[in-house]
């Protein structure tokens, strides 16, 4: 069945609407002056004021996309949820939200049931497709039990986008008798990577779909693919095992696909393209699963500006982010070091997968190369480089904290060549914008290359000085 699916955090509502939510929330900012008596007090005038608003926000949308043909009605999946802002909980943004998981799962549950009420008033019927997606703190409320849901409600469970696994509490969750199921996954995760840069094999897609299966979660299916133009392969083979999972396993499927995109010439050449590709990145984590969270672009992106930032002088700290692996250090020679030798063990791989693409690319058809450069070859490029200058500024960041006796002084050098490094990759991608591509990297924050050569360069010119 064809479906749409709506979220409505907040949509419909008018610009009467939207003011008095500011009004709100501007009568009502924290004061800590205020005793704690008076700030529930305050909260609890908010809470009910908040909810007012927000039920007639939802109740309006029944006068916009409710009123179209009733048909409508029976292709529109309506995802249900409250959070926070940024992606985040609740609570991460509003000190008076409840601090505990009981009163949290509460605060969720009523929203959701509010919901769908509205939502079933509107249409006159209570035949519903509506879902609920958990993640972070959603699977842990369910996990301990605070949180419910109508029991139309389909309940989807996320990976952990970092890793693209599901992580325990997938496994661990009680499901429901009658309850139907589904999961949401990551074949790219825009902060820490996949971006730009593919980096989720067919082989971790199938082995998490496969839990999927063996959980009961079949009856919905989320992907989140970033970019689809770079997650091509990813993406394809999540959407095959969707339809038949038992007729697609990950090492046929791959056949099939460069067989389909590179043809009976140069099809093999291409398959150990990819596989060595793949086999390049370094594992952060193994735990459970060989590649359990591996070192990609996004993750390069923050090591790098980390590393920049002690070179140029800034106190190292151990961040807080949803990736803890990425720099959970206590001290900084034990982040520095780690790097370094993270990188010097993967780019040789890098070499390799860059040699094994280029024999690739003399063997396929012509018509064949333009698809394998945007693909592949880019891609490939991209990430070596990011691996590359990691480990030039690891070993220059190495240097400076080693003081004036180490004999590898060449710190100005090694940014220079990190710098480099970036530069080279941006010109190679340069392949990947040609004809209706033209500016596709335009826009990108992300990895926003253009920003990182600027930030190594700045601190070359710092060291210079020095």
């Amino acid at each position: 069945m064809a479906s749409t699916e709506l979220s409505l955090y907040g949509q419909g509502y008018s610009t009467v609407q939207r003011d008095a939510f500011d009004h709100l929330f501007e009568q009502f900012k924290p004061n800590k002056s205020l005793s704690i008596e008076e700030q529930q007090e305050r909260f609890s005038v908010l809470l009910i004021c908040f909810f007012q608003l927000l039920q007639n926000a939802w109740t309006h949308v029944k006068t916009t996309p409710l009123d179209a043909p009733r048909s409508l009605s029976h292709n529109v999946v309506w995802q249900l949820g409250l959070r926070g802002m940024g992606d985040k909980p609740v609570w991460a943004d509003d000190p008076y939200a409840p601090e505990t998981d009981r009163g949290r799962g509460q605060l969720i549950a009523d929203a959701i049931a509010k919901q769908y009420e509205i939502i079933a008033a509107a249409l006159g019927h209570r035949n519903i497709a509506s879902t609920a997606t958990l993640w972070m703190e959603g699977m842990e409320l369910l996990k301990g039990g605070h949180l419910t849901f109508p029991k139309e409600t389909m309940i989807i469970h996320a990976d952990f986008g970092p890793t693209q696994m599901l992580g325990d509490s997938f496994y661990e969750v009680k499901r429901e008798s009658g309850r139907r199921y589904g999961v949401y996954y990551h074949v790219a995760f825009w902060s820490c990577g996949p971006h730009l840069v593919q980096g989720t094999p067919p082989q971790k897609i199938h082995y998490n779909l496969q839990a999927a299966v063996q959980q009961g979660n079949t009856d919905y299916l989320v992907v989140n693919v970033t970019n689809i133009r770079e997650m091509l392969l990813g993406t394809q083979y999540t959407a095959a095992l969707a339809w038949d999972f038992e007729a697609n396993q990950p090492e046929p499927y791959i056949h099939n696909w460069v067989l389909e995109h590179y043809g009976e010439r140069g099809n093999v050449a291409a398959a150990r393209a990819y596989q060595a590709y793949f086999n390049a990145f370094h594992s952060l984590d193994n735990e459970g699963y060989t590649g359990r969270m591996l070192l990609m672009d996004g993750m390069c992106r923050r090591l790098i500006i980390k590393l920049v930032g002690i070179l140029n002088g800034q106190p190292f700290t151990k961040d807080e982010i949803q990736n803890k692996t990425l720099l959970a250090f206590d001290q900084v020679s034990d982040f520095v070091d780690y790097y370094k030798n993270a990188t010097r063990i993967a780019l040789p791989k890098w070499d390799t997968a860059l040699n094994e693409a280029y024999q690739a690319l003399l063997e396929i058809d012509e018509e064949c190369r333009e698809f394998f450069t945007t693909n592949l070859l880019v891609q490939l490029s991209i990430i070596r480089a990011l691996y590359r200058a990691v480990h030039h500024l690891s070993m220059a960041t190495e240097a400076v904290l080693a003081g004036p006796t180490k004999e590898d002084q060449n710190v100005h050098g090694r940014i220079l060549e990190a710098g480099a490094d970036l530069q080279q990759a941006s010109i190679i991608r340069l392949h990947a914008e040609r004809g209706k591509w033209k500016g596709w990297y335009n826009g990108d924050i992300l990895l926003n290359l253009p920003d990182l050569i600027r930030q190594v360069s700045e601190c070359a010119s710092l060291q210079s000085l020095r």
